[in-house]
């Protein structure tokens, strides 16, 4: 059955299904909806700040047919998410159904059967499942809860993952730098025992030098000495030179050899030489 509706635009009967609503509550025609331009509804002048959408409406079933399609697609809706007070109410309405119905015993009793089932089997399953359902929602509204921290301990996770392997790169160099170290004191130890030796080879050079000084010292005092010996005998030789000199001037005036007279005399002149030669 289709419901004509009044476009208070264009003022045409047009099917419901061809309308959109403003939240204000009216609606208007898809053919003057678009056309207009106005901020504001052309009826109530309220605010137009949202998108038109369409209505959809059920309308109640008048007769014995519309009812019965009314019960049909009722029965095809019934799934998990329906409540346990729509089930009752399809099982009354088949109850009452039945009742309005002339039909056959037999099928107004399947008929109660069936309502009856509704009440004693599937209505109870309805109930246990939204039971589960809002366990189930309880255990997502904890799991929300638990989320966060969650998330915080993977964020703790993965920073002392981090923090680790920051602290395997510093054992690794640490490692490295004792490598380092070690060869640096081996190095620094042979350079110590050739510092050693190096010290012992210039202690014996040292004591060859102070031998070689001591040595030098005792040729300079030798040939101070000889020196002082050397000038000495310059001074005594000079001394004699000199004595040797006078003398000999004295021997020549006294020498009788230049006197003429019998030879006799030539024994001073012996003597003179004697004295010389002493």
């Amino acid at each position: 059955m289709t419901y004509l509706v009044l476009c208070d635009i264009c003022q045409e009967d047009l099917p419901l299904e061809r309308f959109l609503f403003y939240r204000c509550g009216h609606g208007y025609c898809d053919s003057c909806t678009p056309k207009i331009t106005q901020r504001t509804c052309p009826m109530c002048r309220q605010k137009r700040d949202h998108e038109p959408h369409r209505v959809y409406l059920t309308p109640a079933a008048t007769t014995v047919e519309e009812k019965g399609k009314a019960l049909g697609l009722a029965l095809d809706s019934i799934g998990p998410e329906s409540s346990t007070k729509s089930t009752r109410n399809i099982g009354k309405r088949i109850k009452s159904f039945a009742e309005e119905v002339n039909v056959e015993q037999a099928t107004a009793d399947r008929l109660l059967n069936v309502a009856k089932e509704m009440d004693e089997r599937i209505a109870p399953l309805f109930f246990q499942l939204q039971l589960e359902q809002h366990e189930k929602l309880a255990l997502q509204e904890k799991v929300n809860q638990w989320l966060p921290r969650v998330k915080n301990a993977q964020k703790v996770e993965r920073e002392v993952e981090c923090l680790k392997g920051h602290l395997a790169e510093k054992q690794k160099a640490l490692v490295h730098a004792n490598e380092v170290n070690a060869r640096q004191a081996v190095a620094i130890e042979k350079q110590r025992q050739e510092i050693d030796t190096l010290k012992d080879m210039i202690s014996q050079q040292m004591g060859i030098i102070s031998l070689r000084d001591a040595e030098v010292v005792q040729w300079k005092k030798n040939v101070e000495d000889e020196q002082m010996q050397t000038r000495l005998y310059k001074k005594k030789l000079k001394v004699l030179s000199k004595g040797l000199t006078q003398r000999k001037g004295n021997s020549d005036d006294n020498d009788d050899s230049l006197i003429v007279g019998p030879s006799s005399d030539k024994k001073p002149f012996t003597n003179s030489r004697n004295q010389a030669r002493c």
